[in-house]
């Protein structure tokens, strides 16, 4: 039994891992894809800078200069829960604003603050590094850190 744990068991923490880095790829992907297609549908609709693009999700999200979605209120701040919770939809990973994940998120973010840039981490289990994503509103550039590592 003790031969057959130490030969299993650094498999399944391999193949846990795994997991986790395929789930931040994914999640990454998809945000990637929103910024996307939002820019998309700003550029097909002739969206202004500081408009709703209205064609967009459930309406709500507003582009700033760079065609980017920033927030459901206004184009001037950028509210990272707003635009994850409006770019994924349904079915997304939960985000919260509390870095403990206290009420079960899947990942925690901070406000974007001056820099406009907001970070998703997300909450793993062990001593790993944070895998992240990063959304750069003002290149509307989205950067995943998904192994771990």
């Amino acid at each position: 039994l003790g031969i057959l744990s130490a030969v299993a068991l650094p498999r399944f923490i391999s193949v846990t891992d795994d997991a986790h880095t395929a789930s931040v790829s994914g999640a990454g992907a998809g945000f990637a894809t929103g910024v996307a297609l939002f820019r998309a549908q700003s550029i097909a609709e002739g969206t202004a800078s500081g408009a709703v693009v209205a064609g967009f999700g459930d309406g709500t999200l507003y582009a700033n200069a760079s065609g980017a979605p920033m927030s459901v209120t206004n184009s001037n701040t950028l509210n990272c829960l707003d635009v994850w919770n409006k770019l994924l939809q349904t079915n997304a990973p939960v985000v919260g604003e509390d870095p403990t994940f206290a009420g079960g998120e899947d990942y925690a973010t901070v406000e974007a603050g001056a820099a406009n840039v907001c970070t998703y981490t997300y909450k793993v289990d062990g001593p790993v590094d944070p895998r992240t994503i990063t959304y750069d509103s003002d290149s509307r550039a989205v950067t995943v850190e998904a192994d771990g590592e």
